[in-house]
């Protein structure tokens, strides 16, 4: 069936709506302006296969309450050019396994309060060149 609508088309369902598609793809296409959902339950998204998204201008996310991610297989993060974390706030990350970060230039970790690594096992700092840590007080044990 195709169907064509050259004016607006509003539709208003008074009870609950259920879509099963069972073809090979849905597709929804917005050619100018903006696509809007608005939930003001729950939205839970479950997907079976992959997940692939692609931005050709910014994406912002904002939330306004908690945030919690759990990834049970591994996580890849692939950064072209820059990674900024601006936190208001407390953030904590717990590692079970190993973590490893490598950069191709500097890291350069400013706080107005307190930066605590915390290891069960070895921390090593290995720097090609020169290795400068500052302070008013150092304490080192």
């Amino acid at each position: 069936m195709h169907t064509v609508v050259g004016q607006d088309k509003v539709t208003e369902i008074g009870g609950s709506r259920d879509t099963r598609i069972d073809g090979a793809f849905d597709n929804l296409q917005v050619t100018a302006g903006y696509k809007e959902t608005q939930v003001t339950g729950d939205h839970r998204l479950e997907v079976m296969g992959g997940v692939y998204d692609m931005f050709h201008k910014t994406h912002e996310t904002k939330i306004l309450l908690n945030r919690i991610i759990e990834i049970v297989g591994s996580n890849d993060e692939v950064i072209g050019t820059t990674d900024t974390l601006n936190g208001g706030a407390t953030q904590n990350q717990t590692i079970g396994g190993s973590r490893s970060v490598t950069t191709g230039g500097s890291v350069s970790i400013l706080t107005g309060g307190a930066t605590r690594e915390t290891t069960g096992g070895t921390l090593d700092i290995l720097a090609g060149g020169n290795a400068s840590i500052s302070s008013s007080s150092m304490n080192l044990n």
